[in-house]
This record gives structure tokens, sequence and C-alpha cells, in this order.
């Protein structure tokens, strides 16, 4: 949510005054890299303290019942939303969308652009000393080390090195024996890890965007995620990779993606 925020209010500000305001925050200013947010505290005049004007327009990252009951739509020309507690959000509020839904064809995608660095392609990861390995992109709720999904496919390919990352580490499996940890302490060390490994899992893909995957696939690393993931199932279906409902398909997936004909292909597409 954070990402989608920022990308939307920096593409904001090359067209207009943009102000970024926090509902349910003191009364004070906070400084967050290019933007200065608003606290508003609860109750305060919310329409007031953005400046609204019949011209503005504004984009709430969830919208909820005070969201909708402390903007009077007569103070805005346009009201849109990421999420909301309630899907039949009144007018003039509208969804947004940041990738294609083939359940919504008459909407157009944002296509929000997704950064990486090129270098992090030339020169693997510190931490470890080889390349070619499963990369799988765990929930750190999930609590199993490793989780089952690593589990499985060190079973089906017992000589592939398997790297998992969850809540900032990144722990290196093979023949389903811990070899080692390090931690990912900059987003260009996931880079890194990304660019270098065979195929990115990720288990636990974004709500609103897979912002992981499109990372993996701008390195030409192929992804697999869980069937049911809204936009990374919109990201694997458009770029040759794979979905899974169970254990099963995963290894069959990964399997798949070993062959180097299959993931040149994918590579490309991706």
């Amino acid at each position: 949510m954070a990402f989608v925020a920022r990308s939307l209010a920096g593409a904001a500000s090359r067209l207009g005054e943009v102000a970024v305001i926090a509902p349910g925050w003191p009364a004070q200013v906070t400084a967050d890299g290019l933007f200065d947010v608003r606290g508003v505290p609860t109750g305060s005049d919310l329409g007031q303290t953005a400046h609204l004007s019949p011209e503005s327009v504004v984009i709430v990252d969830e919208l909820v019942p005070d969201i909708v009951t402390g903007l009077s739509s007569e103070e805005f020309r346009a009201g849109f939303y990421l999420t909301a507690s309630d899907p039949s959000a009144p007018p003039p509020w509208r969804l947004l969308s940041l990738v294609s839904d083939p359940d919504l064809p008459d909407r157009s995608p944002l296509g929000p652009y997704v950064p990486v660095n090129p270098l992090a392609a030339k020169y693997r990861h510190h931490g470890f000393g080889f390349t070619g390995y499963v990369l799988i992109l765990s929930d750190p709720e999930e609590g199993a080390d490793p989780p089952a999904a690593a589990d499985w496919i060190g079973a089906a390919l017992p000589e592939t090195d398997i790297v998992v990352v969850a809540d900032g580490m990144a722990s290196a499996w093979k023949d389903r024996s811990l070899r080692g940890r390090v931690g990912i302490d900059t987003r260009t060390d996931l880079w890194r890890l990304m660019a270098h490994a065979t195929v990115c899992i990720d288990l636990s893909p974004g709500r609103l965007i897979g912002l992981e995957c499109i990372e993996a696939l701008r390195y030409g690393t192929p992804v697999i995620v869980p069937g049911a993931s809204g936009p990374a199932t919109a990201h694997a279906h458009a770029s040759s990779g794979h979905t899974f409902d169970d254990e099963g398909e995963l290894v069959a997936a990964t399997l798949e993606m070993h062959g180097p004909e299959r993931r040149a292909e994918a590579a490309a597409s991706g």
C-alpha cells in the first residue's frame, strides 16, 4: 500500500499541487520523503484541512465510512479509492485498478512504474557463493522454518539450492538442510537475490500489486504464485509464469522452469 500511495502521489505532483492527509493522526506535519504528511485528528474537518476545492481530485488508500461521511461530494470534483471496507461505495467514489482485471474489462489499469537497479543483475548477493537457486518469498506469519513449499521442492530437487526470504532474512537450504542465513538489509540485496535465481516463488504477493513479482520479472526471472493471488496471478499469466493450487502443481511448475528452453521463454516474456 505504501509503494502504491507514494507512486500515485508522485505522479499527481507532476500535474498539480498535492496534499497528503493522514486521518486519525495527531495535528502535526510529518516529513516523509518528497511530501509532508498532514495529520488530522479524529473528528476534525477533513475537507478544510486538505483545502479542497470544486476542482480537487481525492485519492484514498482505504475508503472507510468515516472518510465517506467526512468529505462532502460537493467539495471535490472526483474521488478514487484503492480498497474499501464496503465494496458498494457511493458516488462519486470509484475504484482505481492497478492491474488488468478480467472481471472488469472496461476499466483501464494505471500500470504504475516499478523501478529496479540494473546493477543488481551484474553482481550476486555477497552472502551466497552460488546462483541458479529457487527463490521463495515467504510469509513470516507461516511460522515454519523452512516453509512447506521449500520442503516440497527440496524433496523433488535434492541437488538444487533453495533460498527462502522472510522477515528481512535470507536462508539457504539444500537437500532440506540449512546451509546458512544472511540479512536482507537493503532493497538492492533483495534485487540481487531475484536477479540470480532460476525462478521466484512468491507465496504471499500483495493484494494491490505483485510488487516483488514485477521486480523479479524485470530481471528476467520467471515467477510462480498461488492460484488465487489477485494481481500477482495476472502478472504470472501475462509473463508465461505459473500459478499453483497444491504442492504437486508447485513442484511441477518449478521442475518445468528448470528446463533451459522453457525458462528462457518465460524470462523473455517476463
